[in-house]
């Protein structure tokens, strides 16, 4: 049993520390059978007789309800804001925590809902609850920025992803960052993927990557989770935004899906059992455990002739967007893109 309550003032590192946690509470579990996700339409009750209501209870009958697929059930309540902060809005769930389910674990999530103007103050009585429960309450929200000087978070960050920068690129990095700390992710996601973590990088090689749009400045995996879980759609708009005026150049995004599926290629037939040891042989930071786990699962899921397919779909688009196709590379990349994430429903 795990209990989390997420906090921030930057939507987009929430949305990365939902995605950490989730990956965290599901550990070897797949999403499809362990996790059920609330949202603020879910909270919205419409009877036969009588006028609609805001009801968290079916978050409470979820976590009640004992696992049947898998060894363990995950709940994830987001857009929690929408139901207001008051105790009596929460009391059904802050009765549950009393006595939570041992085989339930629930990551809450303190945002707007989609109709939400302003977000209330986070209610104590909901964090007093959650660590009563032996639960934490995590704010990922980052320091007050100082022009020129990165901050704990910052480095923290740095050291997440591997990428090592000079003290003049680190400086440049973090007045380019302002207030957007939300940009940061996708950057060091393509520091990554074009340089590796091997050696320190200096201004001129990290400057021209920056000064991208702030709609293109989304985390890659954004990307590479919607191909792994088969949602074309989904990929399809988030591989938009990553090329959004000029956000990310058509062949850092080949590359950094080549880069995504050889890792799996060179997991696939080994008998690498710890997590330790898949980040050691994807030459992750060893603090990227989850990472690693998650790549193993994406591995053992596809097999080898269809890895192996996925990287011959990106060689030809590869050499298509060097000329051997006429087609515009946006629309070499949408069609490469289905077909990744179409791969769930391919045959052997």
């Amino acid at each position: 049993m795990q209990i989390l309550l997420l906090t921030s003032r930057d939507r987009s590192l929430l949305s990365q520390a939902v995605t950490d946690a989730v990956n965290e509470f599901l550990g070897s579990e797949s999403k499809e059978a362990a996790l059920t996700r609330f949202e603020e339409r879910d909270y919205l009750i419409t009877p036969e007789n009588g006028p609609p209501h805001k009801d968290i209870g079916v978050i409470v009958d979820a976590a009640q309800t004992p696992p049947m697929l898998a060894s363990k059930r995950v709940i994830l309540a987001r857009e929690l804001g929408y139901l207001g902060s008051t105790k009596a809005a929460f009391a059904p769930l802050l009765k549950y925590l009393e006595h939570p389910s041992p085989d339930t674990s629930v990551i809450l999530v303190w945002e707007p809902g989609q109709s939400t103007k302003s977000l209330a103050t986070l209610p104590q009585s909901l964090s007093k609850a959650v660590r009563a429960a032996g639960g934490e309450v995590r704010d990922v929200s980052p320091g007050r920025p100082k022009k020129g000087h990165p901050n704990d978070w910052f480095d923290q960050q740095l050291d997440k992803s591997g990428v090592r920068l000079s003290g003049r690129a680190r400086a440049m990095v973090w007045d380019w960052l302002g207030q957007q700390h939300g940009h940061l992710a996708g950057l060091l996601e393509v520091l990554v993927a074009t340089y590796g973590t091997d050696r320190m990088l200096e201004e001129d090689e990290v400057s021209r990557f920056l000064n991208k749009s702030e709609e293109g400045s989304i985390p890659f995996w954004n990307l590479t989770n919607a191909i792994d879980e088969g949602r074309r759609d989904l990929a399809l708009d988030t591989l938009r935004r990553l090329l959004s005026n000029g956000a990310n150049a058509p062949i850092q995004v080949i590359f950094m899906l080549h880069r995504h599926f050889e890792q799996m290629l060179r997991l696939d037939g080994t008998t690498l059992a710890t997590e330790a040891e898949i980040a050691s042989c994807l030459k992750l930071p060893a603090n990227q455990k989850f990472r690693a786990k998650k790549i193993a699962a994406q591995t053992r899921s596809l097999g080898s002739e269809k890895i192996a397919r996925c990287i011959r779909f990106i060689a030809a688009a590869d050499l298509d967007l060097r000329g051997r196709s006429g087609l515009e590379p946006e629309i070499v990349l949408e069609i490469l893109v289905a077909r990744l994430a179409s791969q769930k429903r391919w045959v052997a």
